[in-house]
């Protein structure tokens, strides 16, 4: 297949949303972020950034759950990662 090219583009993670326009559910927050182990400094930014918009408002359960899940995998792999 010669003078073919691969696509070599990837995907650029979105931001996360402030939480007054965040999900409730915890399904739809996991579309905006999967929680995933930490491998890179800027995985951690982004559960970071998730954190950050969640943290110290009044939570739905789901919210609740989401965030728990976020902090524990973030938290969890501190060495170095930002």
């Amino acid at each position: 297949m010669e003078g073919r090219t691969m696509n070599t583009t990837t995907k650029r993670r979105r931001d996360f949303p402030p939480f007054a326009t965040a999900p409730t559910d915890y399904v739809a927050l996991c579309d905006l972020y999967l929680p995933r182990p930490i491998h890179s400094k800027a995985d951690a930014r982004a559960a970071a950034q998730v954190v950050e918009s969640l943290a110290g408002h009044a939570l739905s359960e789901g919210q609740e759950d989401y965030l728990e899940i976020i902090v524990t995998v973030r938290w969890t792999r501190r060495d170095g990662m930002g």
